[in-house]
């Protein structure tokens, strides 16, 4: 065999002495490590319950920011359908057109507003005071000749003289 062909082995590194400390270092390292770790969990569980209670607090914040939020939205929906109501009725347009103003600012509500006037026809209203035609039972209409009792009999008597 060749010397390229031949296993190389390591040869052993020569180990540093093992440093010694005496007992009291020791312990007193061990007493310090202990303390460090007990230190470590209870600001872990400290951590966890700030952590816990920072989440709650910002779930409510959410909430609370979430519900504000709606009850505005609700309160600019409430006052933009009263201003719509309020443009109809000083227009002259019935309640339920107010539905069909658009705009967001009073003067684009009324430039709506007359738009939806100039499309709208007219009402035709009839010309005066109707005048009744209703009459009694007991009145005849004047267009109606033969039709009372009395006249029934008049005619019944004549037809019979004049046989």
């Amino acid at each position: 065999m060749s010397d390229q062909d031949a296993p190389v082995t390591p040869e052993p590194a020569q180990e540093a002495a093992p440093e010694t400390f005496d007992r009291d270092y020791v312990a007193k390292l061990r007493a310090e490590s202990a303390k460090y770790r007990t230190e470590a969990k209870a600001n872990a569980k400290a951590a966890e319950k700030l952590a816990a209670i920072e989440e709650a607090s910002k779930s409510e914040l959410d909430k609370a920011a979430e519900r504000a939020t709606a009850a505005e939205a609700r309160a600019a929906n409430a006052e933009a359908q009263l201003v719509r109501k309020d443009i109809a009725a000083s227009k002259g347009l019935k309640p339920e057109a107010a539905e069909f103003l658009t705009g967001s600012t009073p003067e684009e509500i009324e430039a709506s507003a007359e738009k939806l006037l100039a499309l709208m026809p007219e009402p035709q209203r009839p010309p005066g005071r109707p005048v009744e035609q209703l009459q009694s039972g007991a009145v005849p209409a004047a267009n109606q000749s033969g039709s009372t009792p009395d006249d029934w009999i008049r005619h019944a008597v004549a037809a019979r003289q004049s046989r």
